[in-house]
């Protein structure tokens, strides 16, 4: 019984990461074709990140990976608005830890 609640939280997981990956494609596709570029680029790296690398490693790629981007877009001087620079800096590291996630529950069931 406790193994069926697993599987449907990871399946639950799995698809608000879709969803989330269809949210942010739509929003940076309001913006133009370098910003959506960037977008799907960021998104396809955090699922693979999250799914090939180990957390430990993950979490330092994610803090390093935060670290420099929020010194270039937010200290920079890159022509963007607020809300699509946070959206990009947030990108990689919701991602990577939803994929991540699902991978830990998913894979831990066998």
């Amino acid at each position: 019984m406790i193994r069926r609640h697993i599987v449907g939280f990871g399946l639950t997981i799995l698809f608000l990461m879709g969803a989330l990956i269809a949210v942010l494609m739509w929003w940076a596709g309001n913006y133009s074709t370098t910003v959506a570029t960037a977008m799907l680029i960021l998104v396809l790296l955090g699922t693979a990140a999250g799914t090939l690398i180990s957390n430990i490693l993950l979490t330092w790629l994610i803090i390093g990976l935060s670290t420099i981007g929020i010194a270039i877009l937010m200290m920079g001087y890159v022509v963007m608005t607020i809300p699509i620079k946070i959206g990009l800096l947030l990108a990689f590291p919701v991602c990577a830890s939803l994929s991540t996630l699902s991978r830990s529950i998913l894979s831990g069931w066998r």
